[in-house]
C-alpha cells in the first residue's frame, strides 16, 4: 500500500545474477554503479561532486525491468537514508584505502565503494601488502582531476553523498 501500484522504472537488456554474495561486492555490480549515479544525481543541486555507495547493502539480481517494489523489497531493502558529508581529499582516500585493503588483508566482507563522480584503480597484488604497502589505492581522478594518493590535500573539501549506514562502517570512524 505504501508504495502503490507496481512501476517499472528501468528496463534492463540482459540479466545480471550474481553467483554469491562475494561476487556481487567485489567483482563490477551494475546495481551498486546505478545506485552511486542516482546518489550523486540526487546530490548535485546541493553541489555534490561525487558519491560513495558500498555494494555491499544491494541484494539479489535483475532482468528484463527494475520496479519500485523490487528496489524496496529485494534490491535495496535497508532504508537508508542519503547524507551529504564533506571530506576532505585526505579522507577520501583513507577511506577508499581502508575499504579496498580489507580485498587483501582480511576475511571481513569486503566493502570496495562503489562511486560517481570519480574513478580509482585498486592494487590487488598480495605480494604488495605482504611487503609492506600500506596504500592500495592509484590514478585516483575527481571530476576529471587526478588526486595524488599519496599525499592528498587537507584542505580540499569534496561534497559526497553517502548513505547513513557508511556513517557506522569502520573505514569511516576515524574521519
Amino acid at each position: 500500500k505504501k508504495l502503490g501500484n507496481r512501476v517499472t522504472l528501468a528496463k534492463v537488456n540482459g540479466e545480471y545474477a550474481p553467483r554469491n554474495e562475494y561476487e556481487e561486492r567485489y567483482f563490477e555490480n551494475p546495481l551498486a554503479n546505478a545506485f552511486a549515479d542516482s546518489m550523486l544525481e540526487c546530490g548535485k543541486s546541493y553541489g555534490a561532486e561525487v558519491s560513495l555507495f558500498q555494494a555491499a547493502s544491494i541484494r539479489g539480481g535483475m532482468k528484463d525491468k527494475i520496479t519500485n517494489h523490487q528496489v524496496k523489497y529485494s534490491i535495496a531493502p535497508f532504508n537508508n537514508k542519503l547524507k551529504l558529508v564533506e571530506l576532505s581529499e585526505k579522507d577520501l582516500v583513507e577511506i577508499l584505502k581502508a575499504s579496498a585493503g580489507s580485498l587483501l588483508t582480511s576475511d571481513k566482507d569486503v566493502q570496495l565503494m562503489r562511486c560517481a563522480g570519480m574513478e580509482y584503480s585498486v592494487k590487488t597484488d598480495k605480494e604488495y601488502f605482504l611487503n609492506g604497502g600500506k596504500n592500495p589505492i592509484y590514478d585516483l581522478f575527481i571530476g576529471g582531476r587526478k588526486v595524488d594518493t599519496v599525499n592528498p590535500d587537507e584542505n580540499r573539501k569534496i561534497k559526497t553523498v553517502i548513505t547513513d549506514y557508511m556513517l557506522v562502517m569502520p573505514c569511516l570512524k576515524n574521519i
